[in-house]
Parts: structure tokens; sequence; C-alpha cells
């Protein structure tokens, strides 16, 4: 037994109406993929990217554990993550538990 083909026809108006559709969205997706590879100013040091990795596989880290995951000291962790934070890179807040608020 043969199946029998069947094809289906849209109006022309729908048609042109999901082509406009399209090309909006085409343009849209542009749009974000200029933004998305344009460059971020500053620029984040190494250890920055490391630090930025690190926070978003682990948000909510302090700076002692984010310092020991990158491998640096504190020292150096703090003006890495002041410079993030500057840039509107990275959220630093106080810990709940910190007693020095």
């Amino acid at each position: 037994m043969q199946r029998q083909r069947h094809s289906a026809e849209l109006p022309s108006e729908t048609l042109r109406e999901a082509a406009e559709q399209l090309a909006v969205a085409g343009e849209a997706l542009a749009a974000l993929m200029r933004e998305a590879a344009a460059p971020v100013e500053p620029r984040p040091s190494p250890h920055g990217l490391k630090v930025m990795s690190v926070v978003s596989r682990c948000p909510g880290r302090n700076l002692t554990a984010v310092a020991a995951a990158v491998g640096i000291g504190l020292p150096r962790a703090s003006r890495v993550c002041a410079a993030l934070e500057s840039a509107g890179l990275l959220l630093r807040r106080p810990a709940v538990d910190d007693r020095a608020r």
C-alpha cells in the first residue's frame, strides 16, 4: 500500500508576515551578536578572568576561598576583586555571618 503524499500551501500573506517576522528576529539577533562581540573595557586581567570563572561556578564564596581557588594571596585577590567591581563585572557584598559589619 502506497502512502499518499500531501502538500500544504500557506497563503502568500501568511508567508509574507512570517518572512517579515524572521527578518526582524534576524536583525535583533545580529545586534545582540555585535554587542556580545564588543570588547569589554577595561579588559579583566588573567587573574580577573580566573576570579570571574570561580565566582560564576560557586557564587557567594568569600575572598579567602576565591583567593585559594585562583591561587593568589589575599591582598592581590582583594585588588583584583576591587578592579572587577569598579568595572561592573563583579558584585561584592558582606557575608551574612560577617561580624565586621
